[in-house]
């Protein structure tokens, strides 16, 4: 893997660059990551619940629409987690 940063080459288990980043505390990545994963999180139940609230809209109180909603609020937080975890690594 290469460093987006410097170019060089790093481990692909490393937390960090060794070369650019060495004085970049574990900690303070992980730190980014989570906040980068509650970000998308929030970003992704924001849409999720846009969607199931036009579902609602369209088709009223209808048995088995209150579990669709539901599952495209729960759908938007998971993948709004994975797609901003990803971005961030």
């Amino acid at each position: 893997m290469r460093c987006p940063k410097c170019g060089n080459d790093v481990p692909a288990d490393a937390l960090y660059c060794p070369h650019c980043a060495g004085d970049e505390a574990p900690e303070d990545r992980l730190r980014r990551l989570r906040a980068a994963g509650l970000r998308g999180a929030l970003i992704g139940g924001a849409a999720g619940a846009l969607g199931g609230a036009l579902v609602w809209w369209l088709m009223g109180h209808q048995r088995g629409v209150p579990g669709i909603v539901l599952s495209l609020v729960f759908a938007g937080v998971a993948t709004g987690l994975v797609l901003g975890l990803a971005r961030r690594r």
